[in-house]
């Protein structure tokens, strides 16, 4: 599925590798390319399409696509040659996804949350020479059950626990 998924689009596009652990979780390594966050985002479409609701899979897409771009462009700066790594993994209970950089990372603790004040966000952001925006991290940790970054600053986890049906048994 995965590798169908990399393949399904036009034109050439950056070498992914696919790798998986006998603990069940799969990992997709790729260049610093401008697509990659929209490539990533189509293998964990494929990958969780049967198993959540549209809507979950609609916040599991724009929390991947917003990471992963974040990765591409924040974390390694989109030099050629810094890799992403995306690491996916479903249990009976919950999805887990971790994005990686090999960026300098950052403190996710100092970026300000922009729904506080629009205005004034977008103003220094256009003052330190960044696009508006900003609102990313904030909705991903809104959507998502848990997000974690390391130390660095350079590694997300996230995790969306999932519903059972009714009368399902744990």
């Amino acid at each position: 599925t995965v590798k169908g998924a990399l393949r399904a689009r036009k034109g050439p596009a950056p070498e992914m590798k696919v790798s998986h652990s006998n603990d069940g979780w799969l990992e997709i390594t790729a260049d610093s390319a401008p697509e990659t966050a929209s490539r990533l985002r189509t293998c964990v479409e494929r990958l969780t399409e049967t198993r959540v609701s549209p809507e979950v899979a609609e916040e599991l897409r724009f929390a991947i696509d917003e990471l992963g771009r974040n990765a591409v462009e924040w974390g390694n700066r989109g030099v050629t040659g810094r890799r992403v790594h995306l690491s996916y993994c479903l249990f009976d209970e919950k999805m887990m996804f971790k994005i990686e950089d090999e960026g300098d990372g950052f403190d996710p603790g100092a970026v300000p949350d922009p729904s506080e004040d629009p205005d004034g966000s977008l103003k220094s952001r256009e003052a330190t020479g960044k696009r508006a925006g900003g609102f990313g991290i904030h909705l991903v940790r809104k959507l998502m059950d848990e997000v974690l970054y390391n130390e660095r600053g350079n590694v997300v986890i996230m995790t969306k626990h999932l519903s059972q049906a009714p009368g399902e048994a744990r």
